[in-house]
């Protein structure tokens, strides 16, 4: 596990009931994982780049200029990065073996590339990654 991840992990607020309070979650989560112990964190995006090995959110992410354009607007409609990503946190699962955001890549990429140095996410540990993560 990223050692600054689970201090951030061991220190956030909880998260009683996943699927209420992000409004991806019930269509990205699987099986175990709505068990998982939630937490709501503010990661440095440095951090998080880092733990899953990347320089920027962006990097092999697929997408039409339409997609792209969707988010971007999106974050349009609010007043800060930040403002968008409490909406709508990204999900981050970290584990032994490694850190994988399930679902927000197009928004973190976002939020890098609009000057962002923390952000909100939804963040759980795990033993291991189950495989349809």
């Amino acid at each position: 596990m990223h050692f600054r991840l689970l201090q951030l992990h061991r220190a956030g607020a909880s998260v009683r009931d996943i699927e209420e309070d992000n409004t991806d979650a019930p269509y990205i989560l699987e099986g175990e994982e709505f068990d998982y112990d939630w937490r709501a964190v503010y990661v440095p995006l440095h951090v998080l780049a880092q733990a899953v090995d990347v320089e920027h959110f962006g990097e092999g992410l697929e997408g039409t200029p339409e997609r792209w354009s969707t988010i971007e607007a999106w974050y349009a409609s609010y007043e800060s990065p930040q403002a968008a990503l409490e909406d709508s946190p990204p999900l981050v699962v970290t584990t032994p073996e490694g850190t994988k955001v399930l679902d927000g890549w197009h928004r973190l990429a976002v939020a890098q590339d609009q000057g962002a140095e923390t952000v909100p996410i939804h963040l759980a540990t795990a033993d291991e990654l189950l495989p349809y993560s």
